[in-house]
């Protein structure tokens, strides 16, 4: 089982290192099927984070940078982090005309970063491709830690492991969001593979997981227009 853990993590980054070179769309190399849809996501984080200008961001899995992009000019300062070299190339780019963005190579469970530096934690999309509970605790411990007293942290898109059910590949076909044309009959399949590696969590867990160490963590709901709403949650974290 460890070892399946192991696997599915270096598959999913090596897979993203892989799309890189593939895919040139800054949107569709994330796995969303367009600009649209990522505005979406985007216009929903800000209006559940509620960010000031004194905040100090750290976009934990920031891929193309696109977000770290667009709350640049709301806050103080923001750092998107990644463990994909081809995706920060893309940040780096996309982000080279603000001033107040770094963005930085680190694997999560041990981020580069001084105790209570931020004000507020993103981290969407994520978890998913993480090995499991055990190192989504771990990725947690280590966000609050870099979190100020007041903070909030901001988990999203988490696939919900209460509603996991076998879909058939014709639903892939409608659901996944990257289609590579003429090949579309291949991406399904493999997505429908996917599908069933992705990392799945009991909200529960979570909740339970933040009262042992003394914060707040609250289930917050997904809506249309956002994609995926059926099987997935966010998780927001009070300091």
């Amino acid at each position: 089982m460890k070892i399946l853990k192991i696997l599915r993590k270096t598959y999913f980054k090596l897979t993203y290192s892989l799309l890189h070179y593939l895919v040139k769309d800054d949107v569709q190399v994330m796995g969303w099927p367009g600009i649209e849809d990522h505005i979406n996501i985007q216009n929903d984080l800000i209006n559940k984070v509620k960010f000031k200008p004194t905040d100090v961001v750290l976009d934990l899995g920031c891929g193309t940078g696109l977000t770290t992009k667009r709350l640049s000019p709301m806050v103080k300062s923001i750092i998107g982090v990644d463990n994909c070299q081809g995706m920060l190339i893309r940040a780096r780019k996309n982000t080279k005309n603000c001033s107040n963005a770094k963005i930085v190579y680190s694997e999560g469970r041990e981020l580069p970063f001084k105790n209570n530096q931020f004000t507020r934690v993103i981290c969407y999309s994520v978890f998913n491709y993480l090995a499991g509970l055990d190192e989504a605790k771990l990725l947690i411990q280590e966000m609050i830690r870099v979190s100020r007293q007041g903070a909030i942290i901001f988990i999203g898109e988490i696939l919900n492991s209460k509603k996991k059910k076998i879909i058939a590949l014709s639903e892939h076909i409608e659901a996944s969001g990257l289609r590579v044309k003429g090949l579309g009959w291949l991406h399904s399949i493999v997505a429908a593979i996917v599908y069933h590696l992705l990392a799945w969590y009991d909200p529960i867990d979570l909740m339970n997981f933040c009262k042992e160490l003394d914060v707040k963590g609250v289930v917050l709901s997904r809506e249309k227009p956002l994609l995926y709403i059926n099987e997935t949650f966010d998780f927001l974290i009070n300091i």
